[in-house]
């Protein structure tokens, strides 16, 4: 370990993360508890940290040369007085989805690239600009060298700042007098307190939805591909309007997941809108943080959201416990997806569709006439392919006791929503749609044995 880690006070020793049964509980009957998300978010806090942790050892003991031309002892003694400053604002830096996708790449790279690898050195790199962060944060002064991508200053949590510099690196010194980058004899002023990314605040029915959108972060849409290319005022107003009425759709009627979304989502990448379909992602690199195209209407967004929330919820979730035993070569049906899943993406799946049915059981009451046979026909879709979904894990025979824990109460609660009644009409949608994918999938997926169609012909 280097040495100013092992004297430092930032505390970087594992944590003890506990959750009560009964709220791991509510995570597979319901949207979970308030108690529970707060256990999660806490407990991918600790996993940055560690894994930061583990990105200085390694840089120390495998690279010391970079560890040293980076200044990265510095950059982690800023951070220890951050911490000591301003633990807040410490925790808000660290707990960004970008610090985890950068840390999940880093790590790797650290074991197979050459010291002279660029692209190492710009990983290593980071870290000075996560602390440098933590230290306008905090309110410290400090002078660290950190990189300049392109001409750009690019601190994570805030907006990306443009200067004149053609230099790799800076020597970036924080003040009361403001801020100010320093390279090859020239120096550039910039904002005393650089701008925040574009932030999102809206309430309804005494729920506060606080987010923020952010394309520039090299890490974060590293993971989540397809950023826009600019999120100019028109396209901001966009996803404002858009939001607010998606808030609305669930705050008012769908309080449960409005509290989870608030807890866990802290970052939104629009992506490009040039496909037409719409498109939404998460990654277990990048905890917090969702990506999606701007959706045709506010219901879309509302579901799409219950959709993301339910993924980043899991990945925190399997973080804590493994619930998949062997992910091995098993392959199985997923019907909302168009190739074969193992286990995990299957897991993975049906939990953001538990997610979805419990949305369009409570939605499809709502709305215009259209828009009420939209949600009983995607509520009696998806609870019967959720339902099938359930019952093949647990068939698998790859769960762990937890998965199989987890995955029961799932599909428990799904047989108990089969006793709710469906129109007919839309009955019969639901099962055209399901009947038309599962026949699709089995002719690309499915071979015939030989042997038995010539019997059969």
């Amino acid at each position: 370990m280097p040495a100013a880690a092992r004297s430092a006070s930032l505390d970087l020793a594992p944590v003890m993360h506990r959750l009560a049964l009964a709220d791991f509980d509510v995570f597979a009957d319901d949207a979970g508890t308030l108690i529970g998300l707060r256990q999660l978010c806490a407990a991918e806090l600790s996993k940055h940290i560690l894994l930061m942790h583990e990105v200085l050892v390694n840089a120390a003991d495998k690279h010391p040369a970079s560890y040293a031309r980076l200044e990265l002892a510095d950059a982690f003694q800023l951070l220890v007085r951050a911490q000591e400053r301003n633990p807040d604002a410490v925790a808000q830096i660290l707990s960004l989805p970008g610090v985890g996708a950068w840390a999940v790449d880093c790590l790797p790279r650290l074991d197979s690239a050459d010291t002279g690898d660029p692209a190492l050195k710009a990983d290593l790199a980071e870290l000075t600009a996560i602390a440098a962060a933590a230290g306008i944060r905090a309110g410290l002064d400090f002078a660290l060298l950190i990189p300049v991508r392109n001409g750009r200053l690019i601190l994570p949590g805030f907006t990306p700042l443009d200067t004149p510099l053609s230099c790799e690196y800076a020597l970036l010194r924080h003040s009361e007098a403001g801020l100010a980058l320093h390279c090859d004899g020239s120096m550039h002023r910039l904002p005393a307190q650089p701008p925040g990314r574009t932030r999102l605040l809206v309430k309804q029915a005494g729920l506060t939805l606080d987010v923020h959108f952010d394309i520039s972060d090299p890490y974060l849409t590293r993971h989540l591909h397809h950023p826009m290319a600019d999120l100019d005022k028109e396209a901001t107003a966009g996803w404002i309007e858009r939001f607010g009425g998606a808030w609305r759709i669930l705050a008012d009627r769908h309080p449960a997941d409005a509290v989870a979304i608030a807890a866990v989502l802290d970052t939104v990448v629009p992506l490009t809108t040039d496909r037409a379909t719409i498109v939404s992602m998460t990654s277990t690199a990048t905890f917090g943080a969702i990506a999606a195209s701007l959706p045709p209407d506010d219901l879309t967004l509302a579901e799409t959201l219950v959709h993301e929330c339910q993924h980043l919820k899991l990945c925190a979730l399997l973080d804590l416990f493994p619930m998949v035993a062997d992910d091995g070569a098993g392959r199985y049906y997923a019907p909302w997806r168009d190739d074969p899943r193992p286990v995990r993406g299957l897991l993975q799946g049906a939990y953001a569709f538990f997610g979805v049915t419990r949305f369009w059981r409570r939605q499809r009451y709502y709305g215009r006439a259209d828009q009420v046979l939209r949600g009983h026909v995607e509520f009696a879709r998806r609870r019967n392919e959720t339902l099938a979904v359930t019952s093949a894990l647990l068939e698998a025979g790859e769960l762990t006791g937890t998965g199989t824990r987890f995955v029961s109460r799932m599909h428990a609660r799904l047989r108990d929503w089969r006793r709710d009644r469906v129109p007919e009409d839309a009955r019969r949608m639901a099962a055209e749609v399901s009947t038309d994918h599962a026949a699709t999938w089995r002719l690309r997926h499915v071979s015939c044995d030989p042997a038995a169609s010539g019997a059969a012909g």
